[in-house]
């Protein structure tokens, strides 16, 4: 019985060391978080000339793509960015009150499939 007990707690012991090193590889093998700065853009007004910038933050490559993957701006704002870079400026003149909610895909996927990929739901108030 007690040669049963060590041999259980042994393989116990050993299984829980292959985890641990096992846990620790895959770790540094990920990429570190995109995150776009800040959350959210700031409110903007009717009529009124808008600017906001958001910084994509943890890219390890440049930025290969930025698109808005489902919803929209509001009228007559647009998102701008250099390939390449890891900052996006919304800018325009709204033209239409409300709040316009969309989400934002960045990516520094490499045609080679290796990189980084985020899709952020965030939302734009046009006061009036």
């Amino acid at each position: 019985m007690n040669a049963l007990r060590q041999t259980t707690t042994g393989m116990l012991v050993a299984l829980a060391a292959v985890l641990l090193i096992s846990a620790c590889a895959t770790r540094e093998d990920r990429p570190p978080v995109l995150e776009i700065n800040p959350p959210q853009p700031e409110p903007a007004q009717v009529g009124e000339d808008y600017s906001a910038q958001l910084s994509v933050q943890g890219q390890q490559q440049p930025l290969r793509k930025v698109e808005i993957v489902s919803g929209e701006l509001p009228p007559r704002l647009q998102l701008e960015w250099n390939q390449g870079e890891g900052d996006l400026l919304v800018r325009g003149t709204p033209s239409q009150a409300g709040q316009w909610d969309f989400e934002l895909l960045v990516s520094t996927i490499a045609p080679e499939g290796h990189g980084q990929e985020l899709t952020r739901r965030m939302s734009l108030l046009v006061e009036p």
